[in-house]
């Protein structure tokens, strides 16, 4: 029954908490009923319990106060660490003496056994009660606070940590479906077997050098896809050089039928793109413009930045979209679409359209980012 229960997240932490405190406070209880013991003294389980529970609970009570410390000051603030750390010690004090304020009240006012204890250190007052309280647990009180936000952020870095595997992981069966797809397209019967006619057609000029070299770009494209060194991203001078290796093929298959005009500046090649990026994109041009012709087409690659955004287009003269927009996106557009989600979140994404001359147009962008620098590159290059 409890199973079939939906438990709110803050339920789930409070419940926590609660738990903590309970098996800290049994453990003190539990040491104290030895200590007594040993000593030979007298003591029962309900007077420790007594004694260990409230100042336990009291901190699962504060425990909101403690954590909202550094969820609100973080001590991984840029440029603000100091001034963080310094509010972490100061609310850490702070709340270690309310800790003390609460739970002494109770002691003060419900403990029969402070009467002894009392009268042997001269303690007539509250305010004496609770200085010597101060003094005996403030340090102590005061690490516990500091323990307890220790404790979030060894939570918080180690969900930061999982978050980071699942992507990882994430981004690599993405790059796995990536080398299936164009693995796929590779050998798929049309394209391998058009490829394989266009060879044979080769060969049969007498253009013998040319097979040759179709068959090379086959085997190369095949390498190519199936390489594990290929990381989630990549220069885009070296994903072009790839694509040429594709575009060679069907330059061969389509003779002259195929135009590919590809506008990249040179400062853009070391720009950071998904790998297999352009292949599907480039494909899907070919396959739903070029080959949906009778006469020439073309593809034209553009890329430029601006204000630290990459852009990437890719444009055909084929038919276009369907007016009723019922182009449905294959494996490949949908699984590029995902890893830019993936690898940029919102600050990424791909969309087709209609071109304002015919054809249909993919545009891709993305943050512009340099191979071996991390940091926004300011350049600004259009087209």
């Amino acid at each position: 029954m409890l199973s079939a229960m939906k438990i709110s997240p803050r339920l789930r932490a409070a419940l926590a908490v609660l738990a903590v405190a309970t098996a800290f406070g049994l453990y003190e209880s539990l040491k104290g009923v030895v200590a007594f013991r040993l000593r030979g003294a007298h003591t029962t389980w309900w007077e420790q319990l007594t004694s260990n529970m409230p100042w336990w609970y009291g901190w699962a009570l504060l425990t909101p106060l403690a954590l909202l410390v550094p969820r609100r000051l973080p001590l991984d603030a840029v440029g603000r660490r100091r001034r963080n750390a310094a509010a972490h010690a100061a609310a850490a004090v702070a709340l270690a003496s309310l800790h003390l304020w609460i739970v002494g009240v109770g002691w003060y006012n419900l403990t029969p056994e402070l009467d002894a204890v009392r009268a042997r250190y001269g303690i007539h007052t509250f305010w004496q009660f609770l200085g010597s309280w101060h003094q005996s647990f403030l340090v102590a009180n005061t690490i516990t606070c500091a323990t307890i936000m220790g404790a979030y952020y060894a939570v918080s870095y180690y969900r930061r940590f999982r978050e980071t595997e699942l992507q990882a992981a994430r981004l690599e069966h993405r790059m796995s479906e990536a080398r299936l797809h164009a693995l796929r397209m590779e050998l798929n019967p049309h394209f391998l077997f058009n490829t394989l006619n266009a060879i044979a057609g080769l060969v049969r000029r007498g253009e013998r050098d040319a097979a040759v070299t179709v068959l090379a770009r086959l085997g190369d494209l095949l390498r190519a896809t199936l390489d594990r060194g290929l990381g989630p991203e990549t220069p885009l001078a070296q994903e072009l050089a790839m694509l040429e290796t594709y575009l060679d093929i069907e330059r061969a298959r389509f003779g002259d039928r195929l135009t590919v005009r590809v506008h990249v500046p040179s400062e853009l090649g070391d720009a950071l793109v998904p790998s297999l990026l352009l292949q599907p994109v480039v494909e899907n041009a070919v396959r739903h413009g070029v080959a949906q012709r009778a006469g020439p087409g073309a593809v034209d690659v553009r890329a430029w930045a601006d204000d630290g955004r990459l852009t990437v287009e890719v444009r055909d003269t084929g038919p276009g979209i369907p007016p009723n927009g019922s182009l449905r996106e294959g494996v490949g557009l949908s699984n590029t679409r995902a890893r830019l989600a993936q690898l940029h979140g919102t600050a990424a994404g791909l969309a087709l359209a209609n071109g304002p001359d015919g054809g249909a147009v993919a545009r891709l962008w993305m943050p512009l980012r340099v191979d071996g620098d991390l940091e926004t590159a300011t350049v600004s290059l259009r087209p």
